[in-house]
């Protein structure tokens, strides 16, 4: 329980029971956790977390209120592998803007 709640429930809950013990006799406050952002701000920011090596996959999937997957509790730059044709290791971003030079300089060719 957290000090915040600990307080409160001294303050006001003994405050009632002293006031009234019949209603207040099983009364206690409790307080669900609040979540603040929404779908979209966890959508931008989670997989950047993820990308960055910040948070593991399993983490990303925990704040986009997905369940976590066996093996999941690794970061960005553990998952990706080489491809066979030699892609590069590292993030998703990474890799990405690797593939678009790629791609341009086999058009120039």
């Amino acid at each position: 329980m957290s000090t915040y709640l600990i307080f409160l429930n001294r303050l006001i809950v003994e405050n009632l029971k002293k006031a009234n013990p019949a209603l207040a006799e099983d009364l206690h406050l409790e307080f669900e956790k609040v979540d603040l952002d929404s779908t979209e701000d966890k959508m931008a920011y989670g997989p950047e977390l993820y990308n960055s090596n910040i948070i593991t996959k399993n983490e990303l999937r925990e704040i986009l209120g997905m369940k976590k997957l066996e093996g999941g509790d690794k970061f960005a730059k553990d998952e990706i592998k080489p491809m066979a044709f030699g892609a590069p290791k590292g993030n998703f971003s990474e890799t990405f803007a690797e593939a678009r030079k790629i791609h341009v300089l086999a058009k120039k060719g």
